[in-house]
């Protein structure tokens, strides 16, 4: 599993690549953007243990980890290239306080 820990925006008005992104597998990493000027998938890779993990730009990626920043409910998100999530690792949203 690759679980995005996310805290709550500090502002009303925010951008997804705004938030701080965490990996929650090795105890709250920090999750860097490794090309933010592509609009179809970003690649997360984590800055403590290396993990590396690709997720869509789209309502059930990118957009998904910011709605669970908001309303704190844990998502499911789709990893870029994967047409079902029972055969690869799954990637979830939580947020924290």
């Amino acid at each position: 599993m690759f679980t995005i820990l996310v805290r709550k925006p500090g502002k009303p008005n925010f951008q997804s690549r705004d938030l701080e992104l965490m990996h929650g597998e090795c105890g709250g990493g920090e999750i860097r953007i490794e090309n933010p000027e592509d609009f179809n998938v970003w690649h997360l890779k984590c800055r403590r243990c290396g993990t590396r993990e690709r997720i869509k730009v789209s309502t059930s990626g990118s957009a998904a980890i910011s709605m669970t920043a908001v309303d704190g409910s844990d998502r499911p998100i789709r990893a870029a290239g994967r047409k079902y999530f029972i055969l690869k690792r799954p990637v979830v949203a939580k947020r924290i306080d």
